[in-house]
């Protein structure tokens, strides 16, 4: 077999006026009564998450969530008017929220993209790592809070052992919409 290397890309910018909702969402989050610990440790990886609601990531109706999607949904975009989609459909969407030592071991998505927003995350909050299917190299997503991260749901990623006292992160999985026309022109 012979790998073809092909360009690929990880989009990051800032959530549209995360100062103004970050506490509101953290705060129903918090009075959330529906959450779980996610403790495994198997032969390829360990997850260790304090708090996490990924069992009802199929629930786009929980309170948080409708507060955060007309949000994000600017943020992406403005992301991928830049790119030759014409728009994006939200699939799941969950937290995470750890403690010191908590992480998350290699994983990969489903759909075609996956996203990252770093509600709470601190300077010493565990980094996003990211993994080539090509290479086998790896890099540190050198986010801060209020960033939404998107790339492909292939790429191999993890979260590093936090060593915050808490860090809160929301994930998200979603399709893209068939190619926007204006990019058709440019392809080379």
């Amino acid at each position: 077999m012979k790998k073809l290397r092909y360009d690929d890309c990880i989009c990051r910018t800032k959530l549209v006026d995360h100062s103004l909702i970050k506490n509101r969402i953290l705060n129903e989050i918090k009075l959330s009564t529906h959450y779980e610990n996610i403790d495994n440790l198997s032969e390829y990886s360990s997850y260790k998450v304090s708090r996490a609601d990924m069992d009802l990531c199929g629930d786009l109706n929980r309170s948080w969530v409708k507060m955060l999607i007309p949000n994000l949904s600017l943020s992406i975009n403005e992301m991928l008017s830049n790119m030759a989609y014409n728009g994006f459909e939200i699939n799941e969407m969950w937290y995470h929220q750890y403690v010191k030592g908590d992480t998350y071991g290699w994983h990969i998505h489903e759909d075609q993209y996956a996203g990252i927003y770093y509600l709470e995350f601190g300077k010493s909050s565990g980094k996003t790592q990211m993994c080539s299917p090509y290479s086998f190299k790896s890099m540190k997503i050198n986010a801060k809070e209020g960033d939404v991260v998107i790339f492909p749901a292939h790429l191999m990623h993890r979260a590093l052992p936090n060593s915050d006292e808490r860090k809160t992160v929301v994930s998200f999985n979603f399709n893209l919409k068939p190619h926007n026309r204006q990019y058709i022109n440019l392809i080379k």
